[in-house]
C-alpha cells in the first residue's frame, strides 16, 4: 500500500520518539552501573517536596528531593537520585510520598558523583526499576510504529 507523506511523516516521528526512550534507557542502564564504582562523599537534604500536578487526565505526583556535598573541586548541589528520576512520577500520591519521607531536610546522605564531572551525582547507585519500564515503553513505541506503517 502507498502511504501519503503526512503518514510517514507521523510514523517516523512515533519511531523517533521510541528510539529516544531506548536511547535513554541505555544511557541509565551505563551511568547507573558506572555510579556503582563511583566515589562518595557526606551531602545535606536541602529541600524535599511532593510536587503534585492536575491535568484533564488526572493527577500526578514527584518527589523533588534537592541535596547539597562538596568535593575536592567546590561545593554543589543537585536533585538527582537516580538515573532515570525523571519518570518516577507516580499516579500513587503514597509513593511519592514515601520517597520524600526517605529523603527528610537536614539529613545527612551519601552521594555518589563522578569523579570526572563532579556535578554528576545520585544518591542510589546502580539501576532502579523505572530503565525496565524505560526500555519496555520505548520498544513498544518503536516497534508499533513500524508496524502500524506496515499494516495501515
Amino acid at each position: 500500500m502507498v502511504h501519503g507523506p503526512l503518514v510517514w511523516a507521523v510514523a517516523l516521528a512515533i519511531f523517533a520518539g521510541g528510539v529516544f526512550f531506548v536511547g535513554n534507557a541505555l544511557w541509565n542502564l551505563l551511568a547507573g552501573m558506572k555510579s556503582r564504582s563511583w566515589p562518595s562523599t557526606r551531602g545535606t537534604i536541602t529541600a524535599a517536596e511532593l510536587e503534585e500536578k492536575s491535568d484533564s487526565d488526572g493527577t500526578t505526583y514527584r518527589a523533588r528531593v534537592v541535596y547539597e556535598y562538596r568535593t575536592n573541586r567546590g561545593v554543589y548541589s543537585s536533585s538527582r537520585v537516580f538515573f532515570g528520576d525523571w519518570l518516577a512520577t507516580n499516579a500513587s500520591r503514597a509513593a511519592a510520598a514515601r520517597r520524600v519521607k526517605k529523603y527528610p531536610v537536614g539529613s545527612t546522605v551519601t552521594v555518589f558523583h563522578d569523579p570526572a564531572r563532579p556535578s554528576r551525582t545520585v544518591l542510589e547507585p546502580g539501576l532502579n526499576g523505572y530503565f525496565w519500564f524505560e526500555i519496555a515503553f520505548g520498544l513498544v513505541v518503536a516497534f508499533g510504529a513500524v508496524f502500524g506503517i506496515l499494516n495501515v
